[in-house]
């Protein structure tokens, strides 16, 4: 009942200019689906759990996910993004960048890392900052910045720049304790 008086408010400012018709049903999700049979549509592919109402998007998550490995094995020079994978490692300052799941996985990653890190010679330590980025876009990761109309790959000097400021900030952190 939640959506009546947005339903009213759209029927009146709707109806003056157009003529739109849909129709609003209120009701668990085992009615809607007798309804939805009614009028002869197949419930088989809706992605429901009839006995708790919830949405199963496991088999639309799997599909997304194959495509997007697809996408990335068959456009691999990509420059531009739309929307961010879970293997994607996002820069910019804030909660939203640092929550995002591949900024959350490569510090960890990095963590695996650290030892080798710090028993390389200062000037090989760039190999071991390469070896990581190669890793993350070979798990089908790319390194994004964000972008007025969504998200663009960065070089692999920046991504570099990236992981070796996850050890310094590793290094200042474990120097704080």
């Amino acid at each position: 009942m939640k959506w009546a008086p947005v339903h009213t408010i759209l029927w009146i400012t709707l109806s003056i200019f157009t003529r739109i018709r849909f129709r609003a049903y209120y009701g668990t999700a085992y009615e809607w689906i007798n309804y939805v049979k009614s009028f002869g549509i197949q419930t088989d592919q809706l992605r429901f759990r009839t006995a708790s109402g919830s949405v199963d998007n496991s088999v639309n998550i799997q599909f997304l996910e194959a495509r997007r490995a697809k996408e990335r094995l068959t456009y691999p020079k990509r420059t531009c993004v739309g929307v961010p994978s879970r293997h994607d490692v996002l820069f910019g300052n804030g909660s939203c960048f640092q929550n995002h799941v591949g900024n959350i996985k490569v510090p960890r990653f990095i963590a695996d890392c650290r030892k080798t890190y710090e028993k390389t010679k200062r000037g090989d330590k760039h190999i071991v900052i390469r070896e990581i980025v190669d890793t993350v876009k070979q798990s089908l990761g790319l390194f994004l910045k964000a972008d007025g109309e969504g998200w663009i790959v960065v070089d692999d000097a920046a991504a570099a720049y990236k992981v070796g400021a996850v050890f310094r900030t590793l290094r200042t952190l474990d120097g704080n304790r």
